[in-house]
């Protein structure tokens, strides 16, 4: 996927002649979704094996990748893994990359619109039935780790942008700073 563009992930590196670690495990969920009743996808759950495979060979475990794939990716299991299942298993020192590849939609919520992750059991004329972005954000907010990173391929997947202050790379320590300081990038 990104190694063609020269992009990759990496978990530990080299810093003059010590090794920095910046994770204790990482750790992934990964969700596609093709197989929607009336609106089919075609590459959702590629994209997804896709990612899965990339991951693996940066180093993930396999054991600590979680993929929900076209049926057993309902709104029950996809909220069950990311508030109850990772809350348990996630460490203060681990790192999470959530990618979610189907489709999305968006509805009003008190007079402003609100972006949502639509599960395979979803009802798309019932945002209640789809996952919210803010349900989202609070639910990775609130998981016991170091870094997250939501990798959305969706329609409106901006809505689940947030700002942050950035950090200047001149900051004495930046490296040390970035990799030590919890962070949830979306």
């Amino acid at each position: 996927m990104g190694a063609e563009r020269g992009i990759s992930v990496v978990a530990q590196q080299q810093i003059g002649d010590r090794q920095q670690i910046f994770y204790a495990q990482q750790w992934a969920v990964i969700i596609g979704i093709d197989s929607y009743p009336g609106a089919p996808l075609q590459y959702a759950v590629r994209d997804a094996r896709a990612m899965e495979a990339v991951l693996l060979r940066m180093g993930f475990a396999k054991e600590r990748i979680i993929t929900l794939f076209d049926r057993e990716a309902t709104k029950k299991n996809i909220l069950d893994i990311l508030t109850k299942q990772l809350s348990t298993r996630l460490k203060p020192e681990d790192g999470l990359v959530v990618f979610f590849a189907g489709h999305g939609i968006t509805s009003e919520l008190h007079g402003q619109t609100v972006g949502y992750w639509v599960p395979i059991d979803a009802d798309t004329s019932r945002s209640d039935s789809c996952i919210s972005m803010l349900l989202l954000s609070e639910a990775v907010n609130q998981l016991p780790c170091k870094h997250v990173l939501v990798l959305v391929d969706c329609c409106y997947s901006g809505f689940a942008l947030q700002r942050s202050q950035p950090l200047s790379s001149d900051t004495k320590g930046y490296l040390n700073v970035i990799t030590n300081k919890p962070a949830r990038q979306r």
